[in-house]
């Protein structure tokens, strides 16, 4: 369960309400696929539920993950990663929103394309 103290977020086991994370990030989300996202030092990376950081805080932006899949920008290029840190769809184009039904819409300067979670068209 997160919560914020002194402007600070960190997580405890719902249960017990044990702190389980110390309260170290700007911001951080809710749980999604064991995974939570987190911020410092304006980078994002994921911790898991023990607290371990699974994915370096390296990113200028990130998404919480989605049928395995989390949006990344790196170096203002936007691509999806799965929960091991590997890229799916790399990190090539300029915008990309969520994923809708499994297909993650993205917009570039000229059209508009899809992608699947493969990375397919």
């Amino acid at each position: 369960m997160r919560f914020y103290q002194n402007s600070k977020c960190g997580y405890k086991d719902k249960n017990t309400g044990t702190i389980i994370v110390s309260p170290i990030y700007y911001a951080g989300s809710d749980f999604f696929e064991d995974i939570a996202l987190v911020v410092k030092d304006n980078k994002r990376g994921y911790i898991d539920k023990k607290g371990n950081i699974v994915i370096p805080l390296i990113y200028e932006d990130a998404s919480v993950f989605f049928s395995g899949l989390a949006r990344v920008t790196l170096n203002h290029k936007s691509g999806y990663i799965r929960k091991d840190g590997t890229v799916a769809i790399p990190l090539l184009l300029t915008l990309l929103m969520i994923f809708t039904r499994d297909l993650p819409v993205f917009l570039r300067i000229i059209n508009t394309d899809l992608l699947t979670t493969k990375g397919k068209l």
